[in-house]
């Protein structure tokens, strides 16, 4: 709920990696309909398109939905989804191009025309008990992924959702097959937080990871501790930045300073919100990676290893 808050709230601006429609659906709605007596059916279309998108958010619109479609039929009916490729050259609500198009159908009462023209505004819900904003959340995220969602219900006959998603024209993601554990690794790495606890778990992660780790509660005092290591023989190979540090320099600002120190400097970024656009383009700031809190071990050593073999 927090996070869908946040997003609704701040904007949350997606942190892309090109996806798999298929498997964000199935893996979303499956673990929604877990202990109900809704079924899922499936329908993918052959050669579907994969898209530019958060995972996470765009996994949030298929969960509400299948929700939603599930009360809607007290928990026990069909919930229908397909998706498909299609080209958008007549409308004004979104870019024209190629895009996914995912409808979720479910068999329930349906809504009257008055409801489903406020299906998607913050707070409005026919439910008892809901905070009302699941739809709205969905509806935001969907346009900031280039898209749109719809909504078409009959009394009686159902309600079936409509979402576009822009196809992705980039080059197909190589599946690769993940192994359990931790890749362990070598280096010094200075860390900039403003938190004490996150200096204590994090520097107990990376020592167990095999590297050597110093840490500062802000990017000025960062920045010294970083030159005196230069002009020594005891340099850092990376740096980890909090992106956002109250009352102190924070991993935006400190970044363009440690570029001026070291261009080639090997930084990556952390913060526990992907409302700021350098979570979502941070190459584009100067940064070789970045790491979402709350920061699990196996996802920490393989951003760390990345970085180092870049």
């Amino acid at each position: 709920l927090t996070k869908q808050l946040m997003t609704f709230a701040k904007g949350g601006v997606p942190v892309k990696e090109t996806a798999s429609v298929k498997t964000i659906v199935t893996e979303t709605v499956n673990m929604s309909l877990q202990g109900t007596r809704t079924k899922p059916i499936y329908d993918f279309a052959e050669g579907l398109h994969y898209i530019d998108a958060d995972a996470d958010q765009i996994g949030q619109i298929i969960q509400n939905l299948a929700l939603n479609a599930s009360e809607a039929m007290q928990g026990d009916g069909l919930l229908e989804i397909a998706a498909d490729n299609i080209v958008v050259n007549d409308t004004e609500l979104i870019d024209l191009g190629e895009y996914v198009r995912i409808r979720v159908s479910d068999n329930g009462n349906g809504m009257t025309d008055d409801l489903v023209k406020h299906v998607f505004e913050p707070y409005f819900s026919t439910k008892e008990v809901g905070h009302g904003l699941g739809l709205s959340i969905s509806y935001s995220i969907a346009q900031r992924h280039g898209g749109t969602m719809s909504v078409r219900s009959t009394p009686g006959h159902g309600t079936e959702f409509t979402i576009l998603l822009p196809a992705s024209h980039g080059a197909l993601p190589i599946k690769i097959e993940e192994k359990p554990g931790v890749s362990k690794g070598s280096g010094r790495v200075l860390m900039i937080d403003d938190e004490q606890i996150i200096h204590e778990s994090l520097s107990r992660m990376m020592k167990a990871l095999g590297y050597e780790v110093s840490g500062t509660m802000d990017g000025e005092e960062g920045l010294r501790v970083y030159l005196e290591a230069m002009n020594s023989d005891d340099a850092f190979s990376m740096v980890i930045l909090d992106l956002t540090i109250p009352g102190g320099m924070g991993g935006r600002e400190t970044i363009v300073k440690l570029k001026e120190l070291n261009p080639l400097v090997k930084a990556i970024v952390s913060s526990g919100y992907s409302n700021d656009e350098v979570m979502a383009n941070y190459e584009a700031y100067g940064f070789c990676g970045r790491i979402s809190k709350p920061i699990r071990l196996v996802t920490l050593s393989a951003e760390l290893k990345r970085v180092t073999e870049l």
